[in-house]
């Protein structure tokens, strides 16, 4: 390691093992105590150390103590590098679903939930999500989080499923309220869908058209032009040709 460069009390070293340009940031004692190696009552993150244990090697070993508790050792370059933070207990979960930097299904379906009601700086943050206040339960999040969530939703039933909120569109990422859903149930769910009764019945107009038969853009207009499912589908539906014909003759009649 080389030092770049001292800023008042703050020593700026550049790692080799860090991509050209990557600086880490250590006080003044943290450098004095790591080159000396004498870590005594010294704290890193999680780890308060107390006395000095062994060598392997040109490893130092130090004893120490954890937040939680804890006892162990940990080497003096795993604490300068931030390769130790604390003990197993307190350390990141492992949990096998970012294997070879590749996140699995399930993982990454809940990281978007997370960043789309967390994050402000993601797109959908303001207009659809956590800027509506739409929240993920405190049950997904943290250090079991993801545990939690895959106990809840098991795994999805294919790559193409995605979460999605049902039966309330406009409540929160919760138990009860979530489930593994396919790109065309999710757009069935949107809330700015037009939904029609017809026949004791509720549901979108594309699904009304595909139940009926016929084309869904003629369909939907005359909907909202003529207002009901009765007149729309009373008149047959013909070629463009023929639709735009329809079109003008209603509008000479009412006119």
């Amino acid at each position: 390691m080389r030092v770049g460069e001292v800023r008042g009390p703050t020593y700026t070293l550049t790692p080799t093992f860090l991509p050209r340009g990557a600086v880490v940031a250590i006080s003044t004692s943290t450098f004095r105590f790591f080159k000396n190696k004498d870590l005594t009552d010294t704290t890193y993150e999680k780890w308060q150390i107390s006395t000095y244990s062994h060598q392997k090697g040109r490893r130092q070993y130090w004893n120490a103590v954890c937040k939680c508790g804890r006892a162990g050792k940990v080497c003096s370059s795993d604490l300068f590098r931030g390769g130790s933070k604390g003990c197993k207990s307190c350390g990141p979960v492992t949990h096998g679903e970012t294997k070879n930097l590749q996140r699995s299904h399930e993982y990454s379906a809940l990281k978007r939930i997370l960043s789309r009601c967390l994050n402000p700086n993601n797109p959908d943050y303001k207009n659809h999500y956590g800027g509506k206040g739409i929240k993920v339960c405190d049950r997904w999040q943290g250090r079991q989080g993801f545990a939690n969530f895959l106990a809840d939703m098991g795994r999805a039933p294919s790559s193409k499923h995605g979460v999605d909120r049902y039966p309330n569109q406009k409540g929160n990422y919760e138990p009860g309220n979530v489930r593994w859903a396919l790109q065309r149930e999710q757009v069935r769910n949107y809330s700015r869908n037009i939904n029609i009764s017809y026949q004791g019945r509720t549901q979108c107009i594309t699904d009304w058209a595909t139940e009926l038969g016929v084309p869904h853009g003629p369909f939907k207009w005359r909907v909202k032009k003529w207002g009901s499912v009765e007149k729309a589908i009373a008149v047959p539906f013909l070629g463009r040709r023929m639709v735009n014909q329809t079109r003008k003759n209603n509008k000479n009649t009412n006119s």
